[in-house]
């Protein structure tokens, strides 16, 4: 929101923009054509082109610059009330620019590098009320009761977005058209009253639906933060907690890489958690991620497949007292069923063709992958006495 308190800056402002205006009504009578995001070298626009993390539209504008004199006198202007705040320098010299607000800056811009504005109020081209709040909402950021950093601040009562840096108490935040600003947290025109701190969440992927078995693993990664620049060295927790439990089994070695191997040994369902820590806030994460999986219970298998993910022998150990357990137990009676003391070992790729057949008697396969793609494989393993095969998810990864 305009400073209108600031008479001389105001008028300044409306000068430059009865030019732009002026600017924007030539335009649309030479082309005979409405303003559109489609055409170039065009700004005060309505843009439809940008989305959160999770994916959710954002509306957006695309702005005309300030002139040099009007830029360099906002920069003399608050360098002069606000001696104690540090000018961060945009384009061509300035630190003040029309190009983002405060929202395109701590939301948009320090993760994409695109300069737009959000929340414009023109309503009548289109904007909404808080358009930043997507950001808020759609699980792209998680609300903390404490400043991290990276991260960032709403001033929910005074329309205010900024980011956390890794001096605490300080913040950097664009000023309207103003300057771009490091500030102490109670050294601006907004107050510092109503903060909230949102960091981060994370996506988890990996299998929603799977069977409990000790074998084989089941990978869950997240990559997040892929190319966000200034999050230091990353540390990761993964735990995994029951869905009934409020206890976490912390996985071991629980801090580490962005990937984890996880085996269920029961049914149930689960919560898998991931939080990501760096050197700033050791303590506490910066992004967190969570992902609620469903296992099927299992019965003890006869199959031990290794190592996963494969690049040359993929070997399965058969326990026949294994097989002749599950026998026994499926007789109504109690008594031995004649098992069939052959296996049969299928590799399936992943639009179903078999690329590997095995029928043995003896207590282990040896399956050779080295001249198959690299990517996930399906290995149905038939016991002799089920007529349905274990199905497992195999890597092929050289």
């Amino acid at each position: 929101m305009l400073l209108s308190t600031h008479q001389k800056i105001y008028n300044t402002y409306v000068n430059d923009l009865k030019i732009k205006k002026y600017e924007k009504i030539v335009i649309t009578i030479l082309t005979g054509i409405a303003f559109s995001s489609t055409l170039k070298g065009q700004c005060d626009i309505k843009m439809t082109d940008i989305f959160t993390p999770s994916g959710s539209p954002v509306i957006t504008f695309l702005m005309c610059e300030s002139s040099t004199s009007t830029r360099d006198f906002y920069d003399i202007y608050y360098s002069q009330t606000y001696p104690n705040a540090q000018q961060i320098k945009t384009y061509d010299g300035y630190s003040s620019t029309r190009k983002f607000n405060c929202h395109g800056y701590a939301w948009l811009r320090m993760e994409t590098g695109i300069d737009r504005w959000i929340g414009t109020g023109w309503y009548n081209l289109g904007d909404i009320l808080d358009p930043q709040s997507i950001y808020m909402t759609d699980g792209s950021y998680v609300q903390v009761n404490q400043e991290i950093y990276p991260g960032k601040v709403s001033w929910r009562s005074a329309d205010h977005s900024a980011i956390t840096t890794s001096q605490p108490g300080v913040f950097r935040s664009k000023w309207n058209e103003y300057p771009l600003m490091e500030h102490a947290k109670d050294y601006s025109p907004y107050g510092s009253s109503d903060l909230k701190y949102y960091i981060r969440s994370m996506s988890i992927s990996g299998p929603d639906y799977l069977t409990a078995n000790a074998q084989p693993y089941f990978i869950f990664s997240t990559n997040s933060l892929a190319g966000v620049s200034g999050l230091g060295t990353i540390t990761y927790t993964w735990s995994v907690s029951p869905g009934y439990s409020p206890y976490n089994w912390y996985i071991n070695p629980y801090n580490g890489k962005s990937s984890v191997n996880i085996s269920f040994y029961q049914g149930g369902g689960y919560y898998i958690d991931v939080k990501a820590y760096n050197q700033y806030y050791p303590n506490a994460p910066f992004a967190i991620g969570t992902k609620y999986v469903t296992v099927a219970s299992y019965s003890p298998s006869p199959f031990v497949s290794y190592p996963n993910p494969v690049s040359d022998i993929l070997h399965i150990d058969i326990d026949w007292q294994a097989v002749q357990t599950k026998a026994l137990q499926q007789d109504k009676n109690g008594k031995s069923m004649n098992v069939n003391p052959v296996c049969e070992i299928h590799l399936y790729n992943a639009v179903g063709n078999m690329v590997s057949q095995t029928t043995t008697s003896g207590n282990n396969v040896q399956i050779n992958v080295s001249s198959l793609p690299n990517g996930i494989y399906l290995l149905h393993l038939y016991d002799g006495i089920s007529s349905t095969p274990e199905v497992r998810q195999i890597i092929v990864k050289h």
